[in-house]
């Protein structure tokens, strides 16, 4: 691992405890002895969550305070706790579309899959399951990306 890896690694964990300005330090410290570049796709996630952050603190107790949360979370790639924040609202989500879908595929990143079958399963037909997550798992890095369409003209 290089100093600026280990530094934007730092950044993000600060960030995923709520502590901004260590996170800005460090990447203050990455750019100083690396260079912008090295920071910056540490600081526009974390830039990003704070914004979140700050959004979520002005916003009124309720669905979207914890919305905003979630999303900070998420940002982060801290997935278990992004779900832990809307987990206790699971029942409420399900009866929102738009937003139970989101869920659903939060769940699958938090490793809660057997969750994400059963939101999905009151959202799509059952053969649509299978590929929605199989699509989550490219996604996330898990597998393989499926290989791109075979050569014209070659044999199957």
């Amino acid at each position: 691992a290089t100093c600026g890896s280990i530094g934007a690694a730092l950044a993000l964990v600060a960030a995923r405890a709520g502590d901004y300005a260590r996170a800005e330090r460090a990447l203050d410290a990455i750019s100083a002895r690396q260079g912008a570049p090295a920071a910056r796709e540490a600081g526009e996630l974390v830039q990003k969550a704070q914004l979140l952050a700050k959004q979520a603190a002005l916003a009124p107790e309720g669905p979207l305070r914890l919305n905003l949360r979630a999303k900070e979370l998420s940002t982060l790639n801290a997935w278990g706790r992004a779900y832990a924040v809307l987990a206790p609202y699971e029942r409420q989500i399900r009866l929102a579309p738009g937003m139970a879908f989101g869920f659903a595929e939060l769940a699958f990143r938090a490793g809660y899959a057997d969750v994400a079958g059963e939101v999905l399963a009151a959202l799509v037909p059952p053969e649509k399951i299978a590929p929605i997550e199989h699509a989550w798992a490219q996604k996330m890095g898990w597998v393989a990306p499926d290989p791109g369409p075979q050569a014209e003209g070659a044999s199957p």
